[in-house]
C-alpha cells in the first residue's frame, strides 16, 4: 500500500547516461511518494543526457532539473541538490541513483526511522536501507555495526550515498561533500566527518533496496570487488589515498586501506589484460590523492 507524502521530505536523483525505461520507473515511484525530486544532470544535453531523457521531466511540476554545464562528479551535484533543497524550505532529502529500485514505501519507512531515531537522542544524521545485490553476478556493499541498535535500525560507520535519507540540518552543521573526491569515498568521508562532530549513521534493516554496482566481479583468492572501468577504478584508488591525510578518518579503516587498496589494484590489473599500464596509472593516482589529502 502506498503512504501518504512525507511533509517535508524531498527525493534527488543524480543522471548521466541514463537508461531511460529504469529512470522514468524510478521517477514516476518517487513522484508518488514525496513532494519534490531534485534532478542532478552532471553535464550538457547530448553528452550526459539526450532529448529523449529530459522528456521525462518536462510539464511534471514536482520536477526540479539542474544541469551542470560540464561533468563536475556525484559530490558537485549532491550539494547543488541539498543547497536545493533547503533553499526551499525541506528538512529531509533521500538520494538515489539513476537506475535505483525503489519500492514506494521506502521513502516513507527511511524518512519514519530518521525521526523516530532522533526522538531517541541519537542525533541521526542520516539513515539508509538493507543494501543487497541486484544481481547474482554483482555484490552489494556492506556496512560496519558498531553495536548500537534501536529496533530493526542499526548503527553503522558510514552510509553509502544511494538510499541514504539526510537530516538538512545535520548537513549544515556537518559541512557538505567534498568535492574533490568527485565520485568514490564522498559518502564514506562524509560518514566520518559526521560521526567526529557528535552524529549518527543508521541502517534500516526493515527497508531493503538492491544496489547496482559495477559489471560483474573481480576476483583474486580472498579479494572480492566490483568490477569498473579502469577510469573509475583510478578514482577509487585516488579517494582512498586522499583518506589517508584526514584526521577524522578512523585509523581502522585507514591500515585496511594500505592492505586492501594495493591488492585490489593488482587483482584488477591481473584481471584486466585490456588496461596496460595499469599498475603505474594507479600509483600516480595514490600519490596525488595523498598529496590532495594534506592541502587542507
Amino acid at each position: 500500500m502506498n503512504r501518504p507524502r512525507s511533509s517535508g521530505l524531498a527525493a534527488a536523483i543524480t543522471v548521466y547516461r541514463p537508461d531511460h525505461a529504469a529512470l522514468e520507473r524510478l521517477s514516476g515511484v518517487l513522484a508518488g511518494c514525496t513532494e519534490r525530486i531534485y534532478v542532478y544532470i552532471d553535464g550538457p544535453t547530448g553528452e550526459a543526457i539526450d532529448l529523449d531523457g529530459l522528456a521525462i521531466f518536462e510539464g511534471r511540476d514536482a520536477f526540479r532539473v539542474i544541469q551542470s554545464p560540464h561533468n563536475a562528479g556525484i559530490a558537485t551535484g549532491l550539494n547543488k541538490m541539498v543547497a536545493a533543497a533547503i533553499e526551499d524550505g525541506f528538512k529531509r532529502l533521500i538520494f538515489f541513483d539513476q537506475d535505483s529500485d525503489v519500492e514506494p514505501q521506502l521513502p516513507w519507512a527511511l524518512d519514519a526511522a530518521l525521526g523516530e531515531i532522533g526522538r531517541q537522542g541519537y542525533r541521526p544524521a542520516a539513515v539508509g536501507p538493507m543494501p543487497t545485490a541486484a544481481e547474482p553476478q554483482s555484490k552489494a556493499p556492506s556496512y560496519r555495526p558498531t553495536g548500537r541498535r534501536s529496533d530493526a535500525r542499526e548503527e553503522v560507520a558510514y552510509l553509502i550515498v544511494s538510499g541514504c535519507c539526510l537530516d538538512l540540518p545535520a548537513f549544515e552543521a556537518i559541512g557538505p561533500f567534498r568535492e574533490d573526491l568527485r565520485m568514490d569515498g564522498v559518502d564514506v568521508e562524509w560518514s566520518f566527518r559526521a560521526r567526529s562532530r557528535g552524529y549518527s549513521l543508521w541502517c534500516d534493516t526493515a527497508s531493503i533496496m538492491p544496489h547496482r554496482v559495477g559489471n560483474g566481479i573481480v576476483r583474486l583468492g580472498p579479494v572480492a570487488f566490483p568490477r569498473q572501468k579502469a577510469a573509475r577504478m583510478l578514482n577509487y584508488v585516488y579517494s582512498q589515498a586522499l583518506l589517508l591525510r584526514l584526521a577524522h578518518v578512523p585509523t581502522s579503516w585507514k591500515l585496511r586501506s594500505m592492505i586492501y587498496v594495493p591488492l585490489q589494484v593488482l587483482a584488477y590489473a591481473l584481471k584486466s589484460p585490456s588496461s596496460p599500464g595499469f599498475v603505474g596509472r594507479a600509483i600516480d593516482a595514490a600519490r596525488s590523492g595523498f598529496a590532495a589529502g594534506g592541502k587542507r
